[in-house]
């Protein structure tokens, strides 16, 4: 038989016999068994890169071609038309579109942060992903039912204050249409965040450093069929 010694290390194919061997063999590979640096943020980081950028654009593109932003740009510049030249057209259909991605951009911003700063990102990730789904199904149901009430929408109260600002919009200078884009873009959320809300879900949690670029790359899509229209 072959003759045993306590304690007794098995390491991989090695096996190392004896308090004395073992410290030799510790000491020899040491520097091969350094661990890695953990990734306090779990698997966030690993989200955040598998997340390419062309599926960030896809997703903000997608986002951005919804009927909310539409209805309201195409509202704005109907009475632009009448009330002012080409380019004042042009200069507040800019200022507008700035306002959107502004108040988007400064949202993912705000979220990416604070959820990296809390730790929530593993519970932020599962309600990301579950608004989206039910935003989903919520949307394939109005369509299969023709019940249009069943669909994202901005609230009656929010279809409101657009009312209201739409009237001032003749008059309305740069940092109106500016402003009017702020607000558009926050009472629209409940119609356009579902997508947005699943990408910051990925996002949450990891290096926020990373995720600044995706963020940006993903409104700039979400904002071009607006920068189309107003083309």
């Amino acid at each position: 038989g072959v003759k045993t010694h306590v304690p007794v290390l098995f390491a991989g194919d090695h096996i190392v016999m004896g308090s004395k061997e073992i410290k030799t063999f510790f000491n020899d590979t040491a520097p091969y068994l350094t661990p890695s640096p953990r990734n306090t943020s779990g698997n966030a980081t690993a989200n955040a890169s598998a997340l390419a950028p062309l599926a960030v654009a896809t997703a903000g593109l997608v986002d951005g071609i919804n009927p909310c932003a539409f209805a309201v740009l195409a509202l704005l510049l109907g009475t632009l038309t009448v009330a002012g030249t080409r380019r004042r057209v042009l200069m507040i259909g800019a200022a507008y579109i700035a306002g959107v991605f502004v108040i988007y951009l400064a949202a993912g911003f705000g979220i990416t942060a604070v959820i990296g700063a809390t730790g929530l990102a593993p519970a932020f990730r599962l309600l990301a992903g579950v608004v989206a789904l039910a935003v989903g199904i919520a949307v394939l149901a109005s369509v299969v039912l023709e019940r249009r009430d069943l669909a994202p929408a901005i609230t009656a109260r929010g279809r409101e204050r657009v009312a209201g600002w739409l009237e001032r919009a003749p008059t309305a200078g740069i940092a109106a249409a500016l402003a009017l884009g702020v607000g558009v873009g926050l009472v629209e959320l409940p119609c356009t965040g579902a997508i947005y809300l699943g990408v910051l879900g990925m996002l949450a949690g990891g290096a926020f450093a990373d995720a600044v670029p995706l963020l940006v790359l993903y409104n700039i899509f979400f904002v071009l069929p607006l920068v189309l229209i107003v083309g």
